[in-house]
């Protein structure tokens, strides 16, 4: 909405959204992130540390595999303290 009117949708993107429709169904795209992308936490007491993405946990949460300690270490964080 815009305000009490519907918001405009560009064409462009009523285009796209119809380009991914199979079967009367509209795929969505895939995740950006998967087990495997490095990242790097960017926010919290483990800023800056690199490691692997473990896997997507619900709740917006990802786990995330990195060297601590001497050691690799499951890490679960906010979905947000993570960057590519």
């Amino acid at each position: 909405m815009h305000g009490v009117l519907p918001a405009r949708i560009p064409d462009r993107v009523i285009a796209e959204i119809r380009s991914r429709k199979r079967a009367g169904l509209v795929e969505l795209p895939k995740p950006r992130f998967g087990p495997g992308t490095g990242v790097r936490v960017i926010s919290g007491p483990l800023s800056d540390q690199i490691g692997l993405l473990g896997a997507l946990r619900p709740h917006e949460r990802v786990l995330v595999l990195l060297q601590l300690l001497g050691g690799e270490r499951r890490v679960e964080l906010a979905r947000g303290d993570r960057g590519g």
